[in-house]
């Protein structure tokens, strides 16, 4: 999907009464707009910026923007997901991709 923050948000916002909605920005970061939440999933602070500035232009009020580390369920899982297929592993598994190969490993 392309647009700008400010048009994510407005397609947010008309999605706000039929539940959550879930859009990536162009630089590929995952936003999720739930009630007076909005969730940007990066590390980086500048992706941030764009959002806070479409909100900004809209009168919202932003009563916190804060960092929220990942928890260690999902540090694990993320652990443990084969990332070319999104499945999870068995434990000492390989990933599919390295089972295509050949050999063992």
């Amino acid at each position: 999907p392309s647009g700008s923050a400010d048009e994510r948000l407005d397609s947010a916002s008309a999605t706000r009464r039929t539940g959550d909605a879930e859009f990536a920005l162009a630089s590929g970061e995952r936003v999720l707009a739930s009630g007076k939440v909005v969730r940007v999933y990066t590390d980086d602070a500048s992706s941030v910026q764009p959002i806070i500035d479409a909100l900004r232009a809209r009168a919202v009020v932003i009563r916190a923007v804060k960092p929220v580390r990942p928890s260690l369920e999902d540090l694990f899982m993320e652990a443990v997901t084969d990332p070319t297929t999104g499945k999870v592993m068995t434990p000492g598994a390989k990933t599919e991709a390295e089972a295509g190969r050949g050999g063992t490993i």
